[in-house]
């Protein structure tokens, strides 16, 4: 979703929302936001990668910033710890779906 960056709407993004910016430069960024616009006048950028030394937080003041949007998806090939789990009983259960067909198949021959 695109945010008027000319317009308040800049100060009523939430704390960690996944952002995209593009600055007055033509670079742009995704990254999480840190709204600090109300009390210094910057959003502060930062990163999800867990490498903080080569990825450290971005400051950008509001007039340095050219288009934002809200980020709605990410694709990531990093799964979860909450959910290998759940990926780990899914390839058990095709595996055993795999023999049960397989068994099927010779009983039929």
């Amino acid at each position: 979703r695109f945010i008027d960056s000319h317009y308040k709407e800049l100060f009523r993004i939430p704390d960690g929302e996944r952002i995209v910016v593009t600055d007055r430069d033509g670079n742009s960024y995704v990254k999480r936001l840190r709204n600090n616009l109300e009390t210094s006048g910057r959003l502060i950028l930062t990163s999800d990668n867990p490498n903080q030394r080569k990825y450290t937080p971005l400051p950008l003041m509001e007039d340095e910033i050219s288009n934002i949007w809200t980020v709605e998806l990410v694709i990531s090939d990093i799964v979860p710890p909450s959910e290998r789990d759940q990926i780990d009983d899914l390839r058990d259960e095709m595996r055993e779906l795999r023999e049960w067909v397989r068994n099927m198949q010779n009983r039929e021959k």
